[in-house]
Order: structure tokens, then C-alpha cells, then sequence
């Protein structure tokens, strides 16, 4: 199977979060990240400005106590003229409603459990200590209301302040989770301490690269135009390095003679010109021609499944692909694509893999505004088939079959920090592994496929 990946494309990453005591119904908790002794102050509650987006902290929490305890949530934003609360953190996308009831004693013991365990002291002595490092403002329980402010827990006035005694309006069909601006958006200790992951190298580790299809492997291209690319997916050092192409021109790479190896191809967004070469050695292109407009973003993958991958383009301006399943002649136009269909919306970052193992690579998008991936399991026009958080604002997407199973996933690289954060499924949480793989200055466009550098092809 062709490679996956591209070097075009953070995680609303998720949190590792356990509770203290688990209720026998409830599942086993993650663990809790080992925190120092500094810790957070307490999360001040944020000047009121309606913007319903969802924030990709208030997410990760919420679908922490989900995945933990399997109850749903709700309210994770409200349209700005909604409801009878005219400021609601529900509004600003940093509150969301956990679904858990005082009538069920399971329900009623998970509520507790995470109270508690958010509120709990830890082994410095620092009170409220993992509430604190989420940015908690306020849990609402119960006819019972903790703010960070007061820090203790006071009567809650369900008339005065929901308007009604029924049971939502007194919390006691769910519990109210409000953060702070710095929790919603992952600024706060829990998540400097919960993104940090294992690098393969520096643990002395072998990738988890178990087959029975070949794994994918990483490299970079910097702003020069020198490729590396490094035959194991590890902290190492490079082992192939050759320049091939233009500063500004986009790398990718791609199966372009059908013989399992992925080499390098260059798309130049000025004159629409592809360069693809059949072999990872530096030289001139193989084969070169015209497709697209100038301005259009590169694509590559195995469209229909033969083994080969193609070039096809993604247009910005439409939030549109155009798909072709065939290379053009050395020196010719491509022409007209085969087909083509739009996803997403403008600004989003396209890349493409096969996130259903059938073979053939579809599309996906990254919406760095609010670190959200969509995956859609063909090429045709319609809404995400798979949609989850991962990553920071800023990170590139990369994809590919990281363990060789024959299913691609996403990975983000951050071009902060030069490190790859790798998972090996297509779900909100953590990355699996963290690897470094750059630390120069100026662009650097990551790569990823099924390349062979022992032997220069």
C-alpha cells in the first residue's frame, strides 16, 4: 500500500485524567500525570464575550469523563441569543453539562468521585490542586455551587439564578463544569505536563512497528530545498539527505512508478508545475508537467486503489478537490481532473490517508482555529465520516501507517518545538510518542512514506 502523507496538511489533546476512588460500575481511570510542587493560581473567571466556538480544552476534559465513565455531555457552546441566561460560559465555548443524575446511584457516585478527586489535596500540599491546573471557575451539583473565587461550596438559588426549581435548573440531572480562558484554550499546567510524551530515542525504544504492511517513516524538507529522510521513526540521525527543487516550491512524496518506494515530488504554486523523481537521490525531475492554477495546494494518494498514487490539487478559494487517477506525459498538461467535490471550509488544511484500511486515500482536513481533524472515508462530496481534537493551533498534519497495520492516522508536527507528536488512532487524547525531529530555523515542511534509504531509492 502506497504511502500516506503529506507534507501539507493540536490536539485538543486529551487529558489523562483519573479519579480517585472508582465506583464499581465506573471503568478504570487513566492516571494522573506526575505534577511538582509550583502549581497554578486559581482560574479567574473571564470578562463576558459571546463567542460560541468550542474551545479545545473545555472539549478534552469533557470527552475525558466520557471515554472514563461512558456518560455523555452536553452544552458545550449556545448560540449568543439563546436560553435565559444572558452570560453563560456556555456561550463563550468554556462550560459544558456532564450528564450524570442524583437518582442513579452509579451516575450520582462518578458526579462525586470527580468532585472529589478535583478537589482533592495533593502530595505538595497545594488544595483544589487538579482543579486548579484545568483552570476549574465553577462546578455546579447538586443545589450546591464551588467557585474558585470563594473556594468552598455554597447553597446554589436555583430560582434566582435558572428561573425554576425542576431538576436542571437545581443540577441535579447533571454537573455544570465552567474553566477558565487559559483552561479552555490548554494554557494552564495540566496540559504542559499532559503533552508531554515518550520519545523512542531518547527511551532507547524500538517505533512499534509490528506489520504485517510496511511502516511509514519520517523526514523534513528545510527551506532550502535539502530533504532528509530518516529510515526509522525515532529521535535519529538522518540518514539520507540530498536537495532537490526550488525554495518556495511544496514537497511531497509519492509512488509515482507503482514499485512500493515513495521518492519526492515539488509542486510551484507560481506556474501550476509538477516535478516528481523516482528515486531519493538529488538530480533533475524524472518527470514534469502542468496541473492546476497558480495558488492551488498539492494532494497525493492512491485515489482508486491500483497501487499508484497520483497528484491531484486542493483549491483554497473553493475549499475544493479535484482528483485525478493518472500522470501526465514528461512536458505535457495533465488536464481536466476526473473528478471532483468539496469538504470543508475555507482555511482549513487538506491532506489525505486511508482511515478505513480499504486501500484507497481520502480526505482530511485540520481546522487549526479550534484544533479540530475531519476524516471522510471517500471522495465525494458530503460531511466528515470521523471527527475528533488533536494538536495545537500552528501544528502541520501528517499522516501515515506509523505501526503497519495497514490503517493511516494523524500526527501533528509543531514547528515550535521541531517534535512530531504521533498517535496511533484517529480519536481525541494524547499523542502515543513525541519525536524530534528538527531543530533548525527558517520553514521546514515534514514528509512522511514508505521510502527506502538503505538503498537510495
Amino acid at each position: 500500500m502506497p504511502v500516506r502523507t503529506r507534507a501539507l496538511g493540536v490536539f485538543a489533546a486529551a487529558i489523562v485524567m483519573v479519579m480517585m476512588t472508582v465506583a464499581a460500575a465506573a471503568a478504570a481511570p487513566p492516571p494522573t500525570p506526575s505534577f511538582p510542587a509550583t502549581i497554578d493560581n486559581y482560574a479567574k473567571k473571564p470578562a463576558y464575550t459571546c463567542d460560541p466556538t468550542v474551545k479545545p480544552g473545555t472539549k478534552a476534559f469533557a470527552e475525558l469523563l466520557k471515554s472514563t465513565y461512558g456518560y455523555v455531555y452536553s452544552g458545550l457552546t449556545r448560540g449568543c441569543s439563546s436560553g435565559t441566561t444572558n452570560k453563560s460560559f456556555h456561550k463563550m465555548g468554556m462550560a459544558f453539562d456532564w450528564g450524570v443524575n442524583v437518582y442513579d446511584t452509579a451516575k450520582r457516585d462518578a458526579a462525586n468521585e470527580v468532585i472529589a478527586w478535583l478537589l482533592a489535596t495533593d502530595e505538595h500540599g497545594n488544595k483544589h490542586a487538579l482543579a486548579r491546573r484545568l483552570g476549574i471557575t465553577q462546578i455546579i451539583w447538586n443545589d450546591r455551587i464551588w467557585n474558585s473565587s470563594v473556594r468552598q461550596w455554597r447553597p446554589y438559588d436555583a430560582v434566582k439564578n435558572c428561573g425554576s426549581y425542576t431538576d436542571r435548573c437545581r443540577h441535579r440531572n447533571h454537573v455544570h463544569f465552567s474553566l477558565s480562558a487559559d483552561g479552555a484554550h490548554q494554557r494552564t499546567s495540566w496540559w504542559a505536563v499532559a503533552h508531554q510524551h515518550t520519545d523512542w530515542w531518547n527511551a532507547g525504544q524500538v517505533p512499534e512497528c509490528a506489520g504485517p504492511q510496511r511502516c511509514n517513516r519520517i523526514g523534513f524538507v528545510d527551506d532550502g530545498g535539502k530533504w532528509f529522510l530518516i529510515d526509522k521513526v525515532e529521535s535519529a540521525s538522518n540518514n539520507v539527505d540530498f536537495y532537490y527543487g526550488n525554495p518556495g516550491d511544496l514537497p511531497f512524496l509519492g509512488d509515482w512508478n507503482c514499485n512500493g518506494i515513495d521518492t519526492p515530488g515539488l509542486y510551484r504554486q507560481s506556474d501550476g508545475l509538477v516535478y516528481l523523481r523516482n528515486s531519493n537521490t538529488q538530480g533533475v525531475a524524472d518527470l514534469k508537467f502542468f496541473f492546476g492554477n497558480p495558488g492551488d495546494v498539492p494532494i497525493v494518494g492512491d485515489f482508486d486503489g491500483d497501487g499508484c498514487d497520483t497528484v491531484s490539487i486542493y483549491r483554497p478559494s473553493q475549499h475544493r478537490f479535484y482528483i485525478i487517477n493518472h500522470l501526465a506525459e514528461d512536458g505535457s498538461g495533465l488536464g481536466a481532473a476526473d473528478y471532483f467535490f468539496s469538504f470543508g471550509n475555507p482555511g482549513d488544511i487538506p491532506f489525505f490517508g486511508d482511515w478505513n484500511c480499504d486501500g484507497i486515500d481520502t480526505p482530511g482536513l485540520y481546522r487549526q482555529s479550534d484544533v479540530h481533524v475531519y476524516l471522510r472515508n471517500s471522495n465525494t462530496e458530503g460531511g466528515a465520516d470521523l471527527d475528533f481534537f488533536f494538536g495545537n493551533p500552528g501544528d502541520i498534519p501528517v499522516a501515515g501507517d506509523w505501526n503497519g497495520d495497514g490503517c493511516d492516522t494523524v500526527s501533528m508536527y509543531r514547528p515550535s518545538d521541531g517534535n512530531l507528536y504521533l498517535k496511533h488512532n484517529n480519536t481525541t487524547g494524547a499523542a502515543d510518542h513525541s519525536i524530534h525531529i528538527h531543530s533548525g530555523v527558517g520553514d521546514t515542511h515534514p514528509v512522511a512514506g514508505a521510502f527506502d534509504t538503505s538503498s537510495g531509492g
